[in-house]
């Protein structure tokens, strides 16, 4: 079985919770339910990397983190860091997908402002941010944020034009999904997202046959599924029949 079967035949066992697209320039290489909003988890963090840099706000601008706005999965709480620039609070929300500092971002910039952005400047109707990361009480009440695998690509290939915004996807550190099978010669520039049901990767991956762009959400299957998903995508995305050592 080649690659696009197993992706197919995973595909196929989780029809609605899935929503895959990868593209290299004008050409599809892959596409299901690509338009199908879904649970974002950290791939919302791209959407509010893109409005810092498209605002032209000061990267050298200096923020005070308070204690309250601390949170889990950050390396902002774990050091105790009481001030960061812009720049610093972006690059951490990426590399280390740091909630605290996604969630300074978004309260500094305003949802509702993040929101207008994404509709009005992107022309987006499928992504929306409506509510701080790890904030489960909101999601329980029925807020929560979503985007699909087509504005995910847009947004990457509007990222890919910023030499800024390549330098802080170079430096995200999951390489669980896409690059799961790569280890060699693909240069990667991404932003994954996972939650309880929800594994997502998206990324930019160059090689020597070109660029790629692809994004992979699921929900309601489990990790492992998940995960192996995103391997066989990235593999598809560059070409490659087999692991790449």
């Amino acid at each position: 079985m080649n690659i696009r079967d197993r992706i197919q035949s995973i595909i196929e066992t989780n029809p609605s919770d899935i929503g895959v697209l990868i593209n290299s320039g004008d050409t599809i290489i892959f596409a299901y339910n690509e338009k199908k909003p879904l649970r974002s988890a950290s791939i919302i963090k791209l959407f509010v990397l893109s409005y810092y840099i498209d605002k032209n706000i000061p990267m050298d601008m200096k923020i005070k983190t308070d204690k309250s706005a601390y949170t889990h999965f950050s390396v902002i709480s774990e050091l105790g860091i009481r001030e960061a620039t812009i720049y610093e609070l972006l690059l951490l929300m990426i590399s280390s997908s740091d909630n605290t500092a996604a969630n300074i971002l978004s309260s500094l910039a305003g949802l509702d402002k993040i929101n207008d952005y994404i509709s009005s400047t992107l022309g987006l109707t499928e992504t929306c941010m409506n509510r701080l990361m790890l904030d489960f009480e909101a999601a329980l009440r029925g807020y929560d944020n979503f985007t699909t695998a087509a504005d995910t690509v847009f947004i990457l290939n509007r990222l890919s034009k910023n030499p800024a915004a390549m330098d802080i996807l170079k430096r995200q550190k999951d390489l669980s999904g896409l690059m799961r099978y790569i280890y060699s010669g693909v240069d990667f520039y991404g932003k994954s997202g996972e939650l309880c049901n929800v594994k997502n990767d998206s990324g930019i991956l160059k090689s020597e046959r070109g660029v790629a762009v692809a994004a992979v959400l699921t929900g309601n299957i489990d990790n492992k599924t998940a995960e192996n998903l995103c391997g066989l995508c990235g593999l598809l995305a560059i070409g490659a029949n087999e692991i790449i050592y």
